[in-house]
């Protein structure tokens, strides 16, 4: 296991890795590979070992850091290596060689050292000509970032006849795909460089047909920023080309990001939309199974992560083969379900909504780069707010109005409205200031918003109001992952539940001591106590022993802190949602058995009341989980966690989903993530059309009086969004619970 072979296997494994955006786990990856790395001789593995450093360098804008790795994988072969022949021992390891001088093409230009870049990449682009013939994947590429690099330095006729190839080769060697779509955007700027928009436009129209239809990746800079820039160039009043304008640029945004929460919901609407219920179980199916190859395929990452003594090749080999029967089986079903049900491809397609057909949105922040813009869309007419905050900048902000939701020492931090009101003008501008008829804002944050709940934006000078102007003060407030996840959940909530069933989880019993101790920093009353990691036990493994197979999950769950209260919480909320008359799993009954016995699918609300685990809060865990008591010892599965792969399987027609937990709409704990992608998108996927989720450590008791004022004032008769609101205004009025720690963490996120 400790061969060059497996320093290979790594180095290729980490590149998707980071396409899929988890950065750290495609470095750490690398980084085992460095002790096999530096007993090597080999250049070419030494060349693509700083080759992947490079890459890694790049994508997180440490350009200086990223051209000297490129030099050093450069420096791994000796000076005399010229030897291109294809096929030949040198000529593979050339690959490597050309690959280097293309990342540091790659990091000149983002030093905006153009002439260095040029140099780098012609290079680049002459040893892959030799290595793979005109048409080659990498010549083309090389030959798109000479056409980057040549615009940027004005050489537009030298541009143009590369760009003519790199459409020839695109074209011919995979037609109107992703390749042919970057080209159009290297048109797109090369033809703004030349002052010619009309041309320009069309390019930027002509890749966004390929990206409204598959995944698509920048290779070459933003593609997204310059169109959105020309678009909005164009919308500088309220005529109606103006509004086309808008219309247009609402669109494009909506292709630069596809949270995969979003990906979840058009599954499930494709799965309701269909009247036969045969189709919609075979729909299940098909997903399900590639539900399953995902979760192989993260196996199999922490399988290689795993140190070698603990690693199993005979594991490793299996989870491979169970991927590609998996592969095999989905091809297979596809044709017959296009067949079958050809509304399919429809419902589950990246298109972009139209914003004639949207009712109300408010889109804060789709930054595309380092631009921000924020749409407003409102009886039927777009407004647009340009965001001149860069990326890095919102996330420092961000980072430090969560610092303002924590305790420490057992005292809340101060929380600074100052700094979100700065923020809620560079976000939101004048957008929202005109009075009038807009009582509900449906929000699709992005990026860092993600880990802020918009609740807690403070929308006036605190110094100008007597009362802090929380946006949750003046609008109800929707959370929603996209523009087409709202519409299909809006179109499919009427097949949800029409009952008044309820389902409630809480005090699950742990098996802890209720006097047991608490996480340092958190004080024991219920009022602070937290619905997150509170270890009662003290004997358990240190998190840097070795993860076993027989890792005893029950010893973990057995010390969680018990939360009493929480018992009486669900009692409330089935009194006033189903008359008293719900289905209550509470204590030693509160087990994932039992759950899965009491007819899931004909619930209209469910409410967990317990705790809510991260990936890092459990030893041995990689996703999120609610903690519930432990089953019989019999039963192995029945081991008091639910996990978000196994939420992901229950079959759910539910309303509304209550998470009244800890950190339930965090996927791993990290500020700008995914953050919707962990248990929401489970419960989603599972066929809930409405979740309500946490965003940080929430405290124990005043979570009761939220969830509990929720289902109060649901029952008389508001909607969940303004219930969730009216809830939160009576715990600002209480200078007990008016911190926002106590009731900005909870975001509805769905339909309404």
């Amino acid at each position: 296991m400790n061969s060059p072979a497996l320093a290979f296997s790594l180095l290729y494994m980490a590149h998707p890795v980071r396409n899929q955006r988890r950065a750290d786990d495609a470095l750490e990856l690398i980084k085992r590979t460095e002790p096999l790395v530096s007993k090597s001789r080999n250049p070419d593995l030494i060349a693509r070992y700083f080759n992947a450093l490079s890459l890694d360098a790049h994508a997180r804008r440490n350009h200086e850091e990223a051209a000297a790795f490129a030099e050093k994988a450069i420096a791994a072969f000796p000076a005399d290596y010229t030897d291109m022949s294809r096929g030949s021992r040198r000529g593979r390891g050339a690959g490597a060689l050309a690959q280097a001088y293309y990342d540091l093409a790659l990091a000149k230009r983002g030093t905006n050292d153009y002439a260095g870049a040029e140099e780098a990449v012609r290079k680049s682009f002459e040893m892959f000509n030799e290595l793979e013939g005109f048409d080659g994947t990498w010549t083309n590429r090389g030959r798109m970032l000479l056409v980057r690099v040549l615009t940027e330095q004005n050489k537009f006729d030298e541009a143009k006849r590369y760009l003519a190839d790199a459409f020839h080769s695109a074209e011919k060697m995979y037609g109107h795909t992703i390749w042919w779509a970057n080209a159009k955007v290297l048109e797109g700027r090369l033809a703004e460089a030349m002052a010619d928009h009309t041309m320009a436009l069309e390019a930027y129209r002509a890749f966004a047909s390929v990206a409204a239809r598959e995944e698509f990746s920048c290779f070459y800079g933003p593609c997204f920023s310059p169109y959105l820039d020309l678009l909005t160039s164009q919308a500088d009043s309220d005529s109606e080309a103006a509004q086309a304008a808008l219309r247009e640029a609402f669109s494009v945004v909506q292709l630069a990001d596809f949270p995969v929460v979003s990906t979840a919901i058009n599954q499930l609407a494709a799965r309701v939309s269909s009247d036969d219920q045969e189709i919609s179980a075979y729909t299940r199916e098909q997903q399900d199974l590639a539900e399953r190859q995902i979760r192989l395929r993260a196996e199999l990452m922490q399988e290689a992560l795993k140190p070698e003594k603990n690693r199993s090749t005979e594991k490793e080999d299996a989870i491979e083969r169970e991927i590609h029967q998996i592969g095999v089986q989905l091809e297979e079903r596809e044709l017959k379900l296009q067949d079958r049900f050809p509304k399919y491809a429809q419902l589950v397609t990246r298109k972009p909504v139209d914003a004639l057909k949207i009712a109300e949105v408010l889109q804060p922040v789709s930054h595309v780069g380092d631009k921000g813009y924020t749409f407003l869309l409102h009886q039927g007419r777009l407004k647009l707010h340009a965001v001149n905050l860069p990326q890095r900048q919102l996330k420092q902000s961000v980072a430090a109005l969560r610092e303002g939701l924590t305790f420490v020492d057992g005292k809340l931090r101060p929380f600074d409205a100052g700094l979100a009101h700065a923020l809620y003008r560079d976000l939101i501008g004048s957008l929202l200031d005109v009075p009038g008829s807009i009582r509900r804002l449906v929000i699709i944050p992005t990026g860092p918003l993600l880990s802020l709940p918009p609740d807690v934006i403070v929308s006036a000078a605190p110094e100008t109001t007597e009362k802090t102007e929380w946006l949750v003060r003046r609008f109800s407030i929707l959370v929603v992952p996209d523009v087409r996840a709202f519409m299909n959940l809006r179109r499919i909530s009427k097949s949800a539940i029409t009952s008044t069933e309820f389902l409630g989880v809480g005090n699950p019993r742990f098996a802890a001591e209720a006097s047991g101790t608490t996480s340092a920093g958190r004080v024991k009353d219920s009022s602070t106590q937290n619905r997150g990691l509170q270890v009662a036990a003290t004997d358990l493994k240190l998190a840097n022993d070795p993860c076993q197979e027989n890792w005893n999950v029950r010893e973990q769950v057995a010390g969680l802190t018990p939360l009493p209260e929480s018992a009486e919480e669900i009692r409330v909320m089935a009194a006033e949602l189903a008359a008293g008359k719900g289905t209550l799993l509470l204590g030693e009954m509160a087990t994932k058995s039992e759950l899965l016995k009491a007819g899931l699918d004909t619930k209209a609300t469910i409410a967990f009341a317990t705790h809510g685990l991260l990936p890092e809060d459990l030893f041995c865990e990689n996703e999120p989980s609610l903690a519930l008591a432990p089953g019989s010892p019999d039963d192995l599965q029945d081991d008091g966690l639910l996990r978000a792969s196994e939420i992901s399987v229950l079959r759910l027609n539910a309303n509304l989903v209550i998470l009244s937990a800890c950190n339930t709409a965090e996927a791993d704990g990290q500020l700008g993530g995914e953050s919707l992608s962990g248990l929401v998108r489970a419960f989603f996927y599972a066929g809930a059309r409405n979740v309500l989720a946490t965003h940080w450590q929430i405290a124990s008791q005043p979570t009761v009086e939220l969830t509990t004022g929720m289902a109060q004032k649901k029952a008389q008769g508001l909607t969940w969004p303004d219930a969730l609101r009216e809830s939160k205004l009576r715990m600002m009025e209480n200078p007990v619970t008016s911190h926002p720690f106590f009731w900005g963490g909870f975001s509805l996120v769905g339909g309404g």
